[in-house]
């Protein structure tokens, strides 16, 4: 994602990249949902507030603050932070559950952490303090709100057809996999000789 972006910002404003690819692909679902469920579904019931928020951490904070962040950053030092959003996700479901990680789990995180920050910053850590975090500052911030509307969307579960094996199929399609011939012998089937 990264590198591809980081020559695309050559060309293209981080805003108008996040919403080229954005508006395009909310055309493309917004269509296939009216097709599976039919208009009824654009329907927010009450819910378009909490929407406008969980989708615009999820999509505009991720992506934006990703893009931003490029600008200032690395590409390689962008997806690393990125990838630490399984570590990242210990803390958030810390602050949001007050339930504390174990200590074996803390320390993996903070070992994962300085490790990451030696990376980043080439053996300098220091330099992240004087001011050399701001691009992988906003990457990282990026990370968190996405892992917050991961977290989130599932309140969200119930809202369409599609988000549940009720979604309905094309003509001749199932959920499940077509049954395969068994390759057991019966019971009652006669062995087959062995040649002697």
């Amino acid at each position: 994602m990264f590198p591809i972006a980081d020559r695309a910002l050559h060309h293209v404003d981080p805003f108008w990249l996040t919403a080229i690819r954005y508006t395009g692909a909310t055309l493309i679902f917004v269509a296939l949902l009216v097709l599976a469920e039919g208009r009824a579904a654009l329907s927010y019931a009450g819910r378009f507030g909490r929407v406008l928020a969980l989708g615009t951490a999820g999509f505009a904070g991720f992506n934006l603050l990703g893009y931003v962040g490029l600008e200032h950053t690395t590409p390689q030092a962008a997806s690393l932070t990125v990838a630490m959003m399984p570590l990242l996700t210990v803390l958030v479901v810390w602050a949001r559950t007050k339930v504390a990680p174990t200590s074996v789990q803390l320390g993996l995180v903070a070992t994962a952490l300085v490790g990451v920050a030696l990376v980043i910053s080439k053996g300098h850590p220091s330099g992240l303090v004087d001011g050399g975090i701001g691009g992988d500052g906003l990457v990282l911030l990026g990370a968190i709100l996405w892992i917050v509307y991961t977290m989130n969307s599932a309140a969200f579960a119930d809202w369409s057809r599609c988000a549940s094996p009720r979604c309905p199929r094309p003509p001749g399609r199932s959920r499940s996999s077509p049954s395969r011939p068994s390759r057991r012998r019966s019971a009652g089937s006669p062995r087959r000789a062995a040649a002697t």
